[in-house]
């Protein structure tokens, strides 16, 4: 398990990958759309872009 949060924010969570992780802080309905990226070229942190159908954006990082 990875702990992602919210840029900008204290709060984390623990989740097995991004989608889980923004269901968990963004969206339980699933109801946004995402795109993946990576820090390092090995793959070892990942973050996402991500916009809610509400026109709420942001960045999850993971911790």
């Amino acid at each position: 398990m990875k702990q992602y949060r919210i840029r900008g924010t204290w709060y984390t969570v623990k989740a097995r990958c991004i989608r889980q992780a923004l269901l968990k802080l963004v969206d339980a309905d699933g109801n946004f759309t995402y795109k993946s990226h990576w820090y390092t070229k090995s793959r070892r942190k990942s973050w996402a872009e991500f916009e809610t159908s509400y026109g709420y954006k942001g960045i999850l990082e993971e911790v």
